[in-house]
């Protein structure tokens, strides 16, 4: 090696040096990294709350982004794995962040997602959700009174039925017990015929036992 000729002391930089000079440049690219899976994540959850998953596409994400399907792709491999990753990011601590987000969904509230014949009000069911990972009951209450009182645009759509068992959880987090329960009968009365196994139909009944 041509080190070998000039001498290993000639050397700008020997190996410790380079390994210690490339560690800064990899925190830095992983923070990138990091910083854009975010973003993209970010930028999902607000489209699935505005157009439903029905509606969701990853080109979606892309455009916005700024950035074409295969960077996209290098971050999520698929749909799938972009849609996980918006689950992954709500469940650990991020809803304060979702809620700002959702800001933008205000207007498209009403609106129906491309393939869908009816309205969802996603935005709004979707940001219920995140005031309650954030335990605001009262403001999660407001969000999905939305939803129930928009009945001739939800119509049968799962939001709505949905919506009640929220309502309940809302209720019950802010410390209104009658209005609680109200809420989980109602939703338990609309699925009275679903499945026995259906793990959030399970889930609702042990609830909804805890407050008698």
């Amino acid at each position: 090696m041509w080190w070998a000729i000039i001498g290993r002391e000639s050397l700008p930089y020997t190996r410790d040096t380079l390994r210690f000079t490339r560690a800064p440049v990899a925190r830095t690219q992983r923070m990138r990294q990091r910083d854009r899976k975010t973003e993209l994540v970010e930028i999902a959850y607000r489209l699935i709350a505005q157009n439903g998953l029905e509606g969701f596409r990853i080109r979606q994400v892309a455009a916005e982004a700024g950035i074409d399907n295969g960077t996209l792709h290098y971050h999520f491999p698929s749909k799938e794995a972009l849609i996980h990753g918006v689950v992954d990011y709500f469940s650990n601590g991020n809803a304060s962040q979702a809620l700002r987000s959702l800001e933008a969904t205000a207007p498209y509230e009403l609106a129906q997602p491309g393939p869908m014949q009816t309205g969802t009000l996603y935005p709004a069911y979707m940001r219920g959700l995140a005031y309650l990972q954030v335990h605001d009951g009262a403001a999660a209450a407001a969000e999905f009174r939305k939803v129930l009182y928009q009945r001739g645009v939800v119509l049968n759509f799962v939001t709505g039925a949905l919506a009640h068992l929220q309502l309940g959880r809302a209720y019950q987090m802010a410390g209104d017990t009658a209005k609680a329960k109200s809420a989980y009968q109602d939703f338990l009365t609309l699925w009275k015929d679903a499945d026995a196994d259906i793990p959030i139909y399970k889930q609702a009944k042990a609830e909804y036992a805890k407050l008698q």
